[in-house]
Order: C-alpha cells, then sequence, then structure tokens
C-alpha cells in the first residue's frame, strides 16, 4: 500500500496551485473582470485540496485488490469539473445579443484544471498550463487590439 502525501508535499500542492492561478487572476484582476486575483486562487487551491483527497482516499482504502474498497479518484476529477463548470458560468453573462465573460469563464476552468494538476503533483504540467494561458490572456489579447483597430482602419 502507498504512503499518504507528507506534509510537505501536501503545502506545495496546495501552494503551486494558489500561485499559479494567481499568475492567471492578476491579469483578470487588472482587466476589472467580474472574477479575479482571489476568486482564482480559491478555485484553485480547492481544486488541488479536492484532488489530494481523492489521491488520499485511493490510498488510504485501496483499488479493491487488495481487500480494500475500490476507490476511482478520477470520480472526484469528474465532480470538480462538474462544480468549477458552474462557477466559470456564473461569470458569464448575456445581454443584448452579445456574451461578456467568456473568457473570464475559460479562465476559471483552466484555473480548475491547474489546481488538479497541482493537487495531483504534476507541477510541469501546471506550470506548462499557466504559462499557456498567461499567453492566451496577455499576448492575444494585444494582438486582437491591433486587429480591431486595422479593421477600424486607424
Amino acid at each position: 500500500m502507498d504512503m499518504p502525501i507528507d506534509t510537505i508535499e501536501m503545502i506545495l500542492r496546495l501552494g503551486s496551485a494558489a500561485v499559479l492561478a494567481g499568475i492567471i487572476g492578476i491579469d483578470r484582476e487588472l482587466r476589472r473582470k467580474t472574477m479575479g486575483l482571489r476568486t482564482f486562487m480559491l478555485i484553485s487551491t480547492g481544486t488541488a485540496l479536492f484532488t489530494l483527497l481523492g489521491v488520499e482516499l485511493a490510498i488510504a482504502y485501496g483499488d479493491g485488490v487488495t481487500g480494500g474498497a475500490f476507490v476511482d479518484p478520477t470520480r472526484v476529477l469528474q465532480g470538480i469539473t462538474a462544480g468549477i463548470g458552474l462557477i466559470a458560468m456564473g461569470g458569464v453573462l448575456h445581454r443584448d445579443d452579445r456574451v461578456r465573460g467568456a473568457t473570464t469563464g475559460a479562465s476559471v476552468w483552466v484555473v480548475g484544471a491547474i489546481g488538479a494538476a497541482c493537487g495531483l503533483g504534476l507541477y510541469p504540467h501546471a506550470a506548462t498550463a499557466t504559462a499557456i494561458a498567461v499567453g492566451i490572456l496577455v499576448l492575444l489579447a494585444l494582438a486582437e487590439r491591433v486587429m480591431h483597430r486595422r479593421i477600424r482602419g486607424e
């Protein structure tokens, strides 16, 4: 049977989830979006904790082969994904035939996945996803502004 995750590793997983989500949350905060730094950090940290709990349950209660009850940690991820989807939709508004907040909603989805990766100790995955998300939010926002100026003939 595997050993439970030690305290230092648990702190590292939860802390990295908060920090990486904070990097993305800064962009949302600076753009004065409905969900920002603290929200993103809390979502990612909570996701990491639920993921850790799923891993710990699987370690503690076995795999069904050694006489313990079967615990499938992927079911925890399914529940997290559904919950984050609801939170993400809370930031999306439909007004006057326009959808607003979709990027923030998608960002919530990404920070949830980053939190899950941290909860599993998959730091390279989480860091890479963070870098890609920041690139999308920052670099593509600049590119969109340039394109819109060209379209308007400025």
